[in-house]
């Protein structure tokens, strides 16, 4: 039995006191040994906590002794201590980085829960789902039939809505992983001219817990250590170089670290240090044409997704400038976070140690 847990939650609501809330939630984050995000505004509330199973009920206590929040929904998932490096509390002006300028409290879809949704599915009831989570989340699980725009960013969501105006006149239900996104989603495309608008209530999360095996297919996605949640679910998801099954995500800006690479900690450390020489010493790539044999230096960065550092150095600078809780990507040219199998990997450092 896992001794940890990881909460998600979060409430759109007017709140006047956000500082104050902030301080009382430093605070009860430090007494409880708390990890995780937690975005706060004048907006509401939007967070994701890890820590043991007593202290992770003492916060859902202290948080619903809050007037604002006696209602608020936790989504638990076990863990194992690890999933966070650190408690971050802050207040920004949206608890969901997506500048469309919806407020869900004024304007949002309809609520479907995971077993209207599920009875949707069951009597071939026309209606599309509209996938709202970045695309490399979509990679590794995703809704039958269901519509992936390619999100980079959820803040890309008005450069995809052009190609999701065919679906004006029928039934769509957008989805994200807990609702957060969704909630601000259905808002846009009902602002956008869409008349029939749900949101799956609590999420692809809820659904999963209800309804394993069913619809969804994949694992979830999800924006901890732990990388991909599983309800007895196979995995959908490919090598995005090869093409072969593979449930490696890696994260190719940060390719330093290696925080995303699903492998036993010793090989993990061996990458780690295969890198950090290959960073003092250069990497050399032997040209195609001998002539030119220069000591022309490449990173693994380049050597695995044949794209200069500089173009992803580039998407980091601005990422740096438009943080968000939720996603922390930048958009999809080029993508941070892509799935990358074994053999692949090895490639990669097979052309490191030359």
């Amino acid at each position: 039995m896992s001794t940890h847990q990881v909460l998600l939650y979060y409430k759109y609501i007017l709140l006047e006191n956000s500082h104050e809330l902030w301080q009382k939630h430093k605070q009860i984050c430090q007494e409880l040994n708390l990890t995780g995000r937690v975005l706060i505004g004048l907006e509401g509330l939007n967070g994701t906590l890890e820590g043991t199973l007593e202290n992770c009920q003492k916060y859902q206590n202290w948080l619903r002794n809050f007037a604002e929040f006696t209602d608020i929904e936790f989504k638990i998932s076990p863990s194992n201590g690890l999933s966070f490096p650190k408690m971050s509390v802050r207040i920004r002006d949206e608890i969901v980085a997506g500048h469309t300028q919806i407020n869900p409290t004024h304007i949002t879809g309809k609520y479907l829960s995971p077993s209207e949704l599920q009875n949707w599915f069951e009597t071939g009831k026309e209606f599309y789902i509209i996938d709202m989570r970045n695309d490399y989340e979509q990679q590794s699980g995703h809704f039958e039939n269901s519509i992936l725009p390619p999100l980079g960013h959820f803040r890309d969501l008005p450069q995809v809505l052009k190609s999701l105006e065919h679906l004006k006149n029928k039934t769509v239900v957008p989805v994200c992983t807990g609702g957060v996104r969704c909630e601000t989603a259905s808002g846009f495309l009902l602002e956008n001219g869409f008349c029939d608008v749900w949101q799956l209530k609590g999420g692809i999360f809820r659904y999963l817990e209800e309804f394993p095996n069913q619809h969804f297919l994949g694992k979830l996605y999800v924006f901890d250590k732990r990388l991909l949640l599983s309800f007895g679910q196979k995995s959908i998801g490919k090598c995005q170089i090869c093409g072969v099954p593979s449930e490696n995500y890696i994260n190719i800006v940060n390719w330093r670290e290696n925080l995303n690479l699903n492998l036993d900690q010793k090989l993990e450390n061996e990458l780690e240090n295969k890198m950090k020489n290959g960073l003092e010493n250069g990497f050399t790539v032997e040209t195609k044409n001998k002539s030119e044999e220069n000591n022309f230096h490449k990173n693994p960065t380049e050597i695995l997704t044949g794209i200069p550092e500089n173009k992803f150095e580039n998407a980091e600078n601005e990422e740096s400038q438009n943080e968000n809780k939720e996603t922390g990507n930048p958009t999809k040219d080029p993508k941070k976070h892509l799935i990358c199998c074994q053999d692949c990997i090895d490639k990669g450092l097979v052309e490191l140690q030359k």
